[in-house]
Parts: structure tokens; sequence; C-alpha cells
């Protein structure tokens, strides 16, 4: 009897097996070259996730002390628990004396907390679905005065430090403490209702926001007194799937429906490095059955990188950050490090 027990469980096994199937893993991880006709050979990092039935879900982190600042990626990685993760969108990595915006939009939590000027947006609905393409983000309030009429206000930016010399923008507690301006006039709002008007940089209330209003576009604080009700919109415009992206909740372009799609210069890219360098570069794909493809590659061009997610069975693809700041990260292993600290990470967590 002691001779044939071995083999009733091994038969017991291949039963279990027969009857519920082989339980895929939700994350995977491969080391792979890709080789591209006339062009040439590329190894690349390739983890691939199973978000619709794995268990996982996607998580947008961005630096601890806000939107604007950089944190080391195994510490972005180990405060959330991630199961895997891939460097985020280009920032200003090379300022060494303000903030290192990011580049992109930023949606994390069903809500837009960055609007960037650059770029393909990427993001995933509530039931796991990759959405990606151009993205209009008007910012427009209200301001009502009790006994008048409601008033009407815009901003350009969400918590993005301004670079033109006439500006509107708003910070929310995404950004950090402080808004961290150097000029121009700031409405305080908290819960809705304006509680100060300063000069310059003002604290970001837990529960509220700062408009910062600069340069010709000073003179709209007028309309602000204190005790004032304010409130603002982010709307989500798109030219296709904009119904899609309503319910975009974490979140240029390389691939569209399994073709290249290449054009930098289109969303707002000027700079060499994007346009025609080699390099390591960082990409996510998603491929026809839905799966979730995290990718570096070293040494391509960002159009041979659209080449190389195409072979990899991606049919929508964007370019991430890259060079130094390119880093993948999978069950425990660090693929690729990353040269230095970053401003955001896409990571995925258990449910």
């Amino acid at each position: 009897m002691s001779n044939l027990l071995p083999r009733q469980l091994v038969v017991a096994a291949a039963l279990l097996l027969m009857s519920f199937g082989a339980v895929a893993a939700p994350v995977t991880s491969t080391n792979t070259t890709v080789t591209i006709p006339g062009v040439g050979s590329f190894n690349c990092r390739v983890v691939t996730v199973d978000i619709k039935h794995g268990g996982l879900a996607p998580k947008l982190i961005f630096a601890r002390d806000g939107i604007g600042r950089t944190e080391p990626f195994s510490a972005m990685l180990q405060r959330s628990h991630a199961m895997c993760g891939i460097n985020g969108s280009f920032f200003d990595a090379y300022n060494k004396v303000g903030d290192m915006d990011p580049g992109m939009t930023l949606i994390t939590g069903g809500s837009v907390v960055h609007k960037g000027g650059t770029g393909t947006v990427c993001g995933f609905s509530s039931q796991g679905d990759m959405v990606m393409g151009k993205l209009d983000l008007p910012i427009k309030g209200t301001v009502t005065v009790p006994g008048k009429r409601p008033g009407h206000w815009y901003a350009y930016w969400l918590n993005r430090k301004p670079t033109s010399a006439d500006n509107i923008a708003v910070f929310t507690p995404a950004r950090g403490e402080r808004a961290r301006v150097s000029d121009g006039m700031t409405v305080v709002v908290r819960r809705n209702t304006v509680v100060r008007v300063v000069e310059g940089d003002a604290a970001i209330p837990r529960d509220g926001y700062v408009i910062n209003f600069r340069g010709d576009s000073g003179p709209q604080t007028a309309l602000f007194p204190l005790g004032a009700i304010v409130s603002f919109t982010v709307s989500r415009k798109s030219e296709r799937n904009e119904e899609a992206w309503q319910d975009v909740q974490e979140g240029p372009r390389l691939l569209t429906d399994g073709s290249v799609t290449y054009s930098p210069e289109d969303e707002g890219f000027i700079s060499p490095k994007i346009l025609s360098l080699h390099g390591l570069r960082s990409a996510i794909g998603v491929t026809r059955d839905g799966k979730v493809l995290l990718v570096t590659a070293s040494g391509p061009t960002v159009l041979q990188l659209a080449q190389v997610m195409l072979k990899l069975g991606a049919v929508h693809a964007m370019n991430l950050d890259g060079g130094a700041s390119s880093g993948l990260f999978c069950s425990g292993s660090m693929l690729t490090m990353p040269g230095r600290e970053l401003s955001n990470a896409l990571v995925f967590v258990k449910k």
C-alpha cells in the first residue's frame, strides 16, 4: 500500500487540474530579444499582467512629498506593496532649482491630479480595460457671492507650476503641503469657501485647494472675496472613445489598433532624445486579449520601440520616460534599475 500512495496522489492531483484547469499566474516576466528586419535586435524585459483575471488593480504612485517632487522607485514599490511596476511619465528631471513637474497627465482614484502639456494619456477603467489616446482637459469653475449671480472662471493647469507670464493654475492636496509658486495672487479655498487671498505662495488646505493667478490674470482675484462659494470641474474631452474616458480610474503614442502611429511632434515633443536618439526605453501596451505589457528595451529609437511593441503582441502602446528613468519590477525582482529618483510610477497591486 505504501508504494501505491504516491501514485494515487499524483492521479488525484492530475484529476484536480483537469477539473479546474491550471491557474495562470497573474504576472509573468521574460527576457527576450526582438529582431526588426533591416533595423537590428533589441534586448527587452517584458512583464505581462493579466489585469482582468489576475486579481490585480493598477495604481498610480507619485512621490511621497507630492506632484513635482521625486522619490526612489524602490520606495514607491515598497510603500504601495506592488506586485509589479514600471516608471511613469516624462518629468523635468534636470531642473536643479525648482520643481520637477511631470510633462504628462496623471489620473488616480478616478480624478485627474495633474494636467500635463505633452503626450498621450493612458488609463484604466473600473472594469480593467486600458484606454489610450489624446485627452483635452478643460478646467472650468464658478464663484458665487451671496446676493449676486454666479461668475465663471477657468484655469490652464492643475498641480503644475506656471511657465508663462500670464497664467491661472489650481493646486490640490496632491501637490503636497504648498503650491510652491513664487509670484502672482493666490486664492485659498477651504470646503468650497474662500478663506484667504494672499500674494505669492500659500499652504494647500487638506479639505480644499488654491488658485494662483499670475501676471495679467491677477486682477481676477477681485471676483473671489472672502466667503464666496467656489467650485471647479475638470472635463475629459477626446476625439475618440470619449465615453470610455469618463470611467478611467488610473493612469507619446506608439501603436493604435495594431498599427504604428508615431507622431511625437504632434504630441508636443521636441527633444532629440525623443525624436531621433537611441537609448534605454520604457513602454506600456495592451494585447488583443486585454493583457497589459510593461516593457524596457535597450537601444531603440522611439520609432523602433513602436515596432518592438508590435512584435511583442501589443495592439495599443505608448512611450514612457526612458534613459536613467527606465525602471521595471516584477514579483520581488528589479528587472531594470532606474539611475535616478522618479516623479511617478505605474504599479499593479492585489485587489
